[in-house]
């Protein structure tokens, strides 16, 4: 565990909505996949991503939560998009950690510049094998405790 090898830290975990999350992952992971050799599938290890993410969700969890919750914070993915400053800000306050100017200068220019930004990323779950419906129940958990609608 992170907090045996470093006394002291505090960590950010990103959260991310599970559809999106397991598209996404499903899509890079095929992509880096066909970059190195061909596969008759356009998207590979569908059937190990659910395990995946259920391991990339709970071991966080379990862990982080043995330890002091000023120690570390779940930031929404979303959040962090949809409003870099105002989390990053956010971030700070939790932790206690004051801003210099130069870093909150630079702060808004990249929010600023950030919020410009248009992904291009669509992601199809049923294209990829994956049952909506099945999402959802295997990680109904993760949708309620961050406010995920269904």
């Amino acid at each position: 565990c992170l907090y045996d090898q470093f006394e002291g830290a505090r960590f950010l975990y990103l959260i991310r909505n599970p559809y999106e999350t397991l598209a996404s992952t499903t899509s890079w992971l095929s992509y880096a996949w066909n970059v190195f050799s061909k596969c008759p599938e356009r998207y590979v290890f569908t059937e190990r991503m659910i395990p995946l993410m259920q391991h990339y969700y709970r071991d966080a969890f379990e862990k982080l939560e043995q330890h002091d919750p000023a120690s570390y914070k779940f930031v929404r993915y979303e959040d962090l998009v949809a409003d870099p400053e105002a989390t990053i800000r956010d971030i700070y306050a939790y932790f206690g950690i004051e801003m210099n100017p130069e870093f909150e200068r630079i702060l808004v220019q990249e929010s600023n510049a950030a919020k410009q930004y248009v992904s291009t990323h669509e992601y199809d779950l049923a294209a990829m094998g994956f049952d909506q419906e099945e999402v959802y129940e295997e990680f109904k958990y993760v949708f309620e405790r961050f406010g995920y609608e269904k």
